[in-house]
């Protein structure tokens, strides 16, 4: 199955038809949603897809905007022998952790491979073919970016945030795994309901990887809670005390 079939559309289809597929798939197997216990799964795969074909549209359109205005530009003799044409070359977070070799469609239609190793950050610039071109991250719907640290939001509901055997479920930037797994101390333990997890963030020059910080979004009921739930809360909070 391509990327084209899990989004459910055609590779002659333009970008808004790319986003209007994605939100309306995403509404339907988002973890939130739909409770179907392969939702998480078809979810993380609708995301991946969604995020090739947007990078491959972006990369595409960029040079053919950059192309056609260089050409509006006058330029001299000299400048025109001498000058290297610059374009945007648009990359994931995956990308930046995993390093990937990019092939960038020119306006003449050539392809040129770019090769992003691991610790790739924005702005990196790369030469070929007497071309050169910056790296831009595009935003992520996971993960929020700070430098080379990661952020991601988890929502979590309050009897949870009592638990002392309770697991995290993150989406991999790890292309060898779909699925972070970690062990989570009890929530109210944390400061600030702050998780810091070492060495699962985007890697530096030197491949360094920073950190990943979760925060934790309590969720309160909806609705009054019954006598029997609040009696087992106060006898949690005396055990605690």
């Amino acid at each position: 199955m391509t990327d084209y079939d899990i989004l459910g559309i055609c590779k002659d289809d333009s970008l808004q038809d790319l986003k209007t597929a994605y939100k309306r798939k995403a509404l339907l197997l988002h973890p939130d949603k739909n409770h179907h216990p392969k939702a998480n799964e078809k979810f993380i795969q609708l995301d991946d897809a969604y995020k090739r074909l947007l990078l491959n549209a972006i990369n595409h359109t960029t040079n053919d905007t950059q192309h056609k205005s260089k050409k509006t530009k006058p330029e001299s003799k000299t400048e025109s022998k001498t000058e290297s044409k610059s374009y945007d070359l648009f990359v994931t977070h995956e990308d930046l952790w995993n390093g990937k070799k990019i092939g960038a469609r020119l306006p003449n239609g050539d392809i040129v491979d770019i090769d992003i190793p691991p610790g790739s950050h924005e702005n990196s610039k790369f030469a070929s073919n007497n071309m050169n071109f910056q790296i831009k991250v595009c935003n992520s719907t996971t993960f929020k970016r700070e430098g080379f640290t990661l952020h991601y939001r988890e929502k979590i509901s309050i009897f949870d945030c009592l638990r002392s055997d309770l697991e995290l479920k993150i989406p991999s930037l790890d292309r060898t795994k779909k699925i972070w797994i970690f062990d989570v101390p009890p929530i109210f333990s944390l400061q600030k309901g702050i998780l810091i997890i070492k060495n699962y963030g985007l890697p530096n020059k030197r491949k360094i990887r920073s950190h990943l910080i979760v925060h934790f979004e309590i969720q309160y009921p909806k609705t009054t809670l019954s006598q029997k739930h609040c009696d087992y809360l106060n006898e949690i909070a005396r055990d605690l005390m």
